[in-house]
């Protein structure tokens, strides 16, 4: 019988030609995450690598940067479309020397050798959160039809998570490095991601960013045009929040034929 979604492990994959360093993750992995986490296959190469996620159907993929046939990199790059189903975190002993090329990959951490376990639970903690975010997606379609019923995993920033559905949400606004998710029943929700994160994945949804600090749901924020023809959003409780300079004009076309 398949399990719920809340109770499914997520499927890690270890890959690092070093063996220590497997049976280390390996074993950090069943320390901290035995209830929520399944290694379910290791390589030490890019081509092994390669038919091991397709095959293992990995959703959490610990890669180390520098592999005995080649560039973890590379395994990414040769994935293609199935890049899209697996949440990389690198693993390195070049410190940051290759950081901004993992982050240009979407990576979800660069953890440095030798590992700390602190930075490691940091780090698949934020791996975990990004593979049930995706199934909170996937369970759901994106048309248009549908749209109400699309769900969204939201990390806190205390480390524990809530799905909630995506036309809940009125708005998100930035705050520092977390994002404050405010929901129809009230009840805000600080997030352990950034704005831009939920901009690109609520843009698809209908959602439009008005400012550098904020991000709405056209369905429950409706920007008006004031009398110096500036445009502003009028939030549910009548409030008013200002549209940046910057995305004056780009708020207009998207709304203008409601502001006509």
């Amino acid at each position: 019988m398949e399990l719920a979604m809340d109770q499914q492990k997520i499927r890690a994959m270890i890959v690092d030609d070093e063996s220590g360093i497997r049976t280390l993750l390996r074993t950090l992995l069943t320390r901290y995450f035995s209830g929520r986490v399944e290694v379910v296959a290791e390589a030490d190469g890019v081509e092994s690598a390669l038919e091991t996620i397709r095959a293992s159907q990995a959703q959490l993929l610990f890669l180390d940067v520098d592999l005995q046939d080649g560039m973890g990199f590379e395994v990414l790059d040769l994935l293609g479309e199935e890049r899209k189903k697996v949440h990389v975190i690198f693993i390195t002993s070049h410190g940051e020397k290759f950081m901004h090329r993992a982050m240009r990959r979407d990576a979800v951490d660069y953890l440095n050798k030798p590992i700390d376990p602190s930075e490691f639970t940091i780090g698949v903690e934020r791996g975990i959160a990004h593979v049930l975010e995706s199934r909170a997606i996937e369970q759901h379609s994106t048309s248009p039809a549908t749209k109400r019923s699309t769900m969204l995993c939201i990390r806190h920033n205390t480390g524990t998570e809530t799905i909630v559905a995506v036309n809940m949400i009125i708005c998100c606004k930035a705050d520092s490095n977390y994002t404050q998710i405010y929901l129809t029943d009230k009840r805000p929700i600080t997030a352990s991601k950034t704005l831009k994160h939920y901009e690109e994945v609520l843009v698809k949804y209908g959602f439009v960013r008005v400012s550098r600090n904020l991000l709405i749901n056209p369905a429950h924020c409706h920007v008006k045009l004031d009398k110096k023809n500036t445009a502003v959003v009028q939030m549910p409780d009548g409030s008013h929040e200002q549209v940046d300079p910057a995305f004056q004009e780009s708020v207009k076309k998207e709304f203008l034929e409601i502001l006509e």
